[in-house]
């Protein structure tokens, strides 16, 4: 049910993606560096 709310949420709020997206660049990028 956690993956249905957080589709939901996804659905509900593109900004929540956005956001998960900038700190996954971050993280790739002090993996990379």
């Amino acid at each position: 049910m956690k993956r249905e709310n957080l589709i939901a949420n996804f659905l509900i709020n593109p900004t929540f993606i956005l956001t998960i997206l900038w700190y996954s660049l971050i993280t790739i990028s002090l993996v990379l560096a």
